[in-house]
């Protein structure tokens, strides 16, 4: 992704297409990694949504404890997280494939613990059984992302009783 000063360096036709095109996840990391340096400038101007939406249904809706363990699965370069640390929630950790959009995140100190793993089916995380009350995924079940038959080893890693 090229960075460009006073638009995004992805029009709307070329999210559409990353967001829906079939892609390895070894692709899509790829391109996230490239596309790091300019991401959040880019889903600003494309008005992104929905880390800000999703903080809230954490909050508002689902009610959930400002002292939770939060683990952010697809975490990118920490836009949830920067949301949520703003309704008050400060234990969370970070799980992303990609490297370079880690690293982005790791610059604003926010997360305690950052993973960078490949979520797939069959696919054993390093992460402990029951270790987090909530485990979001924000804008990444979709093709070349994380599948809906990874699910279940996400859940392996909420808690039972919350």
């Amino acid at each position: 992704m090229a960075k460009k000063t006073s638009e995004s360096s992805l029009d709307r036709s070329d999210l559409v297409d990353f967001v829906i095109d079939a892609r390895t996840p070894e692709e899509t990391r790829a391109i996230y990694n490239s596309w790091a340096p300019n991401y959040e400038e880019d889903m600003t101007l494309q008005k992104y949504k929905a880390p800000s939406i999703m903080a809230h249904f954490i909050s508002q809706e689902l009610h959930i404890k400002k002292d939770a363990v939060i683990l952010d699965v697809g975490s990118g370069t920490g836009l949830l997280a920067v949301q949520l640390k703003n309704l008050g929630y400060s234990d969370m950790d970070a799980l992303d494939y990609s490297d370079e959009m880690m690293s982005e995140a790791k610059k604003k100190n926010i997360y305690k613990s950052h993973f960078l793993e490949k979520v797939y089916k069959n696919n054993k995380l390093t992460l402990k059984d029951g270790q987090y009350d909530v485990v979001a995924l924000c804008g990444c079940l979709m093709p070349g992302h994380i599948m809906p038959d990874a699910l279940p080893e996400v859940a392996r890693l909420l808690k039972r009783e919350f």
